[in-house]
């Protein structure tokens, strides 16, 4: 049986310990923190993960679309951080209907949607 997580995929480790801390602190357990691509994809085959934050720009031309795609696939909901918005054209049209969290995320943005995220899933029991 694989362990319930949230993903955060941030390359920016700063930014990415400081919303790790943020969801332990809230009681949110196990965070699969990475800041590549490909190591989220790992963590979502090994973790049940329920969430996922997803910084868009991973730099050296990198996005997380990939994992966005994943996700998606495997019905688990998720949010971007970026500064970005679909008009700028850097996050594609097709996920524009995708929550965002604007950088510099702040604590009551990222429990808003955890929030939600939870208590649609227990409207769906």
């Amino acid at each position: 049986m694989k362990d319930s997580a949230i993903l955060v995929l941030e390359d920016n480790a700063l930014v990415g310990l400081t919303i790790e801390q943020t969801l332990q602190t809230e009681g949110y357990g196990k965070v699969c923190l990475c800041s590549t691509k490909e190591d989220a994809l790992a963590a979502i085959e090994s973790h049940d993960i329920q969430f996922g934050f997803l910084d868009y720009n991973l730099g050296q031309s990198q996005n997380s679309q990939c994992v966005a795609k994943r996700l998606a696939d495997l019905g688990v909901p998720f949010v971007f951080l970026s500064g970005y918005t679909v008009s700028t054209g850097i996050i594609p049209v097709g996920m524009g209907e995708v929550g965002r969290v604007t950088k510099p995320a702040r604590k009551k943005d990222l429990l808003a949607y955890l929030k939600a995220y939870k208590a649609k899933a227990a409207e769906e029991q």
